[in-house]
């Protein structure tokens, strides 16, 4: 194992790199924890919203709803595109949008997915998409039954709530806020996956092409395929030690997130993201050789291009098809992809695990196979 001990040691000389990162990257988790406003009071609020209706108010209950919204909110009406009304709420110029199908009173009567709202990520979005999606499951009850009134409804809605005001302690160190902490952590951690291991590997396999690696290789007598295995392994550790880093600190600030519902999934999904990050920087080290500027370059260029298109730092819904045909191709956008939808079930993120393991393999044995066309071109 000479060839693995020693890219252990270089990989010690270089720890500052990934220290550096992780340490970035954990503060501003922990600014995001101690950033949250305190609520002090409770009140309606008028909330700025976006009707696109496409029925054209032809069916009943849809029109008494957005009669009710304009009574009690800011409300305007578009024929924009959706992309355009999409940029105004992730703009934050709006708190919510709302689309109505010319097809709605069909979609009504068999009890189907009725409209389709964004909101902002703000507590008004969330509130007025619990009304909306309230109010439609009442009038669809009171239908049924055919005791549906603009009336009723509006003595439905507007019944009273006890609510209880929590403290900024009590907010942050509620356990649904801390599960919510460990899920955002460990779903944006590929972009640094992809953006520290490219740099740091690439370095520390550019090292390895060195005179002092190739006394070890000759003393110990092993052949490149060896050579290279053990390299793989002993990064490999390195992911290993890194991902641990992350478990502990999660599991320090906000221990209620592993025994949550969501916990299982997105474990799995950042697991597999940062061995799939490894593959493609041990491809990059194969390829590119000795250059460390390039290795700095690809780092940034992929990470950040990576972060971009595959909704880590812009909502998917806001990148052009072109840019998510892209991203398709790299493995981070499986994890974000699967982590936006709230489903448990192993049937709704398997595919996008089998894609990034689809992935991790297909880098491995691209470098093995360029390393073995390399080793017989030599001869």
């Amino acid at each position: 194992m000479t060839v693995y001990k020693y890219f252990l040691e270089l990989a010690s000389r270089y720890k500052m790199y990934a220290i550096i990162y992780l340490v970035i990257f954990m503060g501003m988790a922990l600014l995001q924890i101690s950033g949250k406003k305190e609520t002090s009071n409770f009140e309606d609020t008028s909330i700025k919203m976006i009707i696109k209706d496409e029925s054209n108010g032809t069916d009943e209950i849809m029109k008494h709803l957005v009669q009710t919204l304009q009574k009690n909110h800011n409300v305007q009406f578009t024929t924009n595109s959706d992309t355009s009304v999409k940029e105004m709420i992730y703009a934050g110029d709006v708190d919510a949008g709302l689309w109505i199908p010319s097809d709605v009173h069909s979609k009504l009567e068999k009890e189907q997915e009725v409209v389709a709202m964004e909101i902002s990520h703000s507590l008004s979005g969330h509130l007025i998409r619990e009304y909306v999606n309230a109010y439609i499951r009442y009038a669809v009850a009171l239908k049924k039954q055919g005791n549906f009134s603009a009336e009723k409804m509006d003595t439905i809605m507007s019944q009273e709530a006890k609510v209880t005001l929590l403290s900024k302690e009590e907010a942050v160190s509620s356990p649904y806020s801390k599960e919510k902490f460990g899920e955002n952590y460990f779903a944006y951690s590929p972009f640094i996956y992809f953006s520290v291991f490219i740099y740091l590997f690439g370095t520390i396999f550019s090292k390895m092409k060195g005179k002092e690696v190739a006394k070890r290789i000759a003393i110990a007598m092993k052949d490149e395929r060896r050579v290279m295995l053990e390299q793989f392994l002993a990064g490999l550790t390195i992911v290993g030690l890194i991902v641990g880093i992350n478990l502990l600190f999660v599991g320090i600030l906000a221990p209620e997130f592993y025994a949550s519902s969501q916990a299982l999934k997105i474990l799995l999904l950042s697991i597999a993201s940062a061995i799939s990050a490894y593959a493609l920087s041990f491809l990059c080290a194969v390829v590119i050789g000795e250059n460390q500027y390039a290795y700095s370059a690809a780092s940034t260029i992929l990470g950040t291009g990576l972060a971009f298109l595959s909704g880590i730092f812009v909502p998917l819904e806001l990148v052009s098809s072109y840019g998510v045909n892209i991203a398709k191709f790299f493995p981070v956008y499986y994890v974000t992809s699967a982590a936006s939808n709230s489903s448990t079930e192993f049937s709704s993120y398997a595919f996008h695990l089998g894609m990034i393991a689809l992935f991790t393999v297909l880098y491995v044995v691209m470098a093995f196979s360029v390393q073995r066309i390399r080793r017989i071109n030599k001869f």
